[in-house]
């Protein structure tokens, strides 16, 4: 279905990200990793939305292998490439949690609240990440942190948002 769309219109990003994006959801690494080692077509070296293919190899790096080290150098390129990709930025922060440094993720939290709905669509992008999701993680970071006071407008507000723009979006 996807291979037909793009037949149809090749230059339409988001149908290209649809072919990392399915086997992301089945949990498939190996093809992930297949794909985005192959898929210069789906974003050649000088293409703007070239972060498609190191995004989608962090996301294998990390689920699929565990690799920490191999999926912070993918995501650091995927921001390197295009800095208002919203969905690399919450990665990073997530890896950043997931190495145990919470303090420090915070910055991409951060970058991703500034992008808000003006987040580059440089794939299916999920505004969710650039609005309420980072907020959200903004508050519980501070919680854990023993700032209740601070992670309380951070809460509030991505309550606000996330009725205004749910997942997926």
């Amino acid at each position: 279905m996807v291979e037909v769309a793009l037949a149809d219109e090749p230059d339409r990003l988001d149908y290209r990200f649809s072919l990392f994006h399915a086997p992301c959801s089945l949990h498939d690494w190996a093809a992930v990793t297949l794909t985005a080692e192959h898929g210069a077509w789906i974003a050649p070296a000088d293409d703007p939305n070239r972060p498609i293919v190191p995004y989608c190899l962090a996301c294998a790096a990390v689920a699929g292998r565990n690799n920490l080290d191999e999926a912070r150098r993918h995501v650091g390129d995927a921001i390197e490439r295009a800095e208002a990709f919203a969905d690399a930025w919450c990665l990073r922060d997530g890896l950043l949690v997931h190495s145990g440094d919470p303090a420090g993720a915070e910055q991409p939290f951060r970058a991703a609240v500034e992008l808000g709905e003006r987040a580059h669509p440089v794939a299916i992008e999920d505004l969710s990440r650039s609005t309420w999701r980072p907020r959200l993680a903004l508050a519980a970071l501070a919680r854990k942190a023993g700032r209740e006071d601070e992670g309380r407008p951070w809460k509030a507000e991505a309550a606000k948002l996330r009725r205004r723009v749910p997942a997926g979006r």
